[in-house]
């Protein structure tokens, strides 16, 4: 396996892939399909589990804070969209990810981005970026009042990265840090953006990182 920017491609069902956070599992089972890895995934509410089940992932229900439970060494890719913000034990996460990976295994883990182009703006005047949840509600930015929805605390963001954050992290707990990329940006055209976030990804909506296991 070769890492190029999401162009992995073995189809070989002995590569398994891993989604921490794999909800309904229909973009877990797409992604496997693509590059021809065998789709497990992980997630904490029951109705998800079986419904990933159903789309054709191994699934199994678990508290990320926790541990995750399958064998070490086990996985080849790990990929984990919109998770660790709301994982209350960072360190472990990125403890878990390790011991799960083969020697030479890749992660790849994305979130939003604190140093956003509107969350820095809302700071500097003062505002509460809308990336981090303190209540059920949004607070202190233009959002107030606004529902987060039926969130239990699991669900609501708990921490919110940078990406030198991200980077510092994984690099802390063993990782090879390949690549950092940003996507999207409010309120601008589609081809601005996408220039925006290759030349400055820790502006960008979103921050993701791709990870080797040393």
């Amino acid at each position: 396996m070769t890492w190029g920017g999401g162009n992995a491609k073995n189809h070989n069902l002995d590569y398994k892939l891993l989604d921490i956070g794999c909800n309904d599992g229909i973009f877990t089972k797409i992604l496997s399909d693509k590059i021809g890895y065998t789709p497990y995934g992980v997630d904490f509410l029951e109705d998800l589990i079986v419904n990933a089940r159903n789309n054709g992932v191994l699934a199994k229900k678990a508290n990320i804070d926790t541990g995750i439970p399958f064998d070490n060494s086990f996985f080849d890719l790990i990929v984990s969209n919109q998770v660790i913000e709301h994982v209350m034990e960072t360190d472990n996460f990125f403890k878990e990810i390790y011991r799960l990976l083969k020697p030479n295994g890749y992660a790849i883990i994305s979130c939003p981005n604190i140093t956003s182009f509107h969350n820095l703006g809302l700071m500097i005047f003062g505002m509460q970026p809308v990336s981090f949840h303190s209540s059920h509600i949004q607070v202190g930015n233009p959002l107030f009042g606004t529902k987060i929805g039926e969130l239990s605390s699991g669900l609501r963001h708990v921490k919110i990265f940078t990406a030198p954050a991200l980077k510092d992290l994984a690099t802390h707990h063993g990782f090879e840090v390949l690549d950092i990329y940003g996507y999207g940006h409010y309120y601008i055209p589609k081809f601005i953006s996408s220039f925006l976030s290759k030349l400055t990804p820790r502006y960008s909506i979103y921050i993701g990182i791709v990870l080797k296991k040393l």
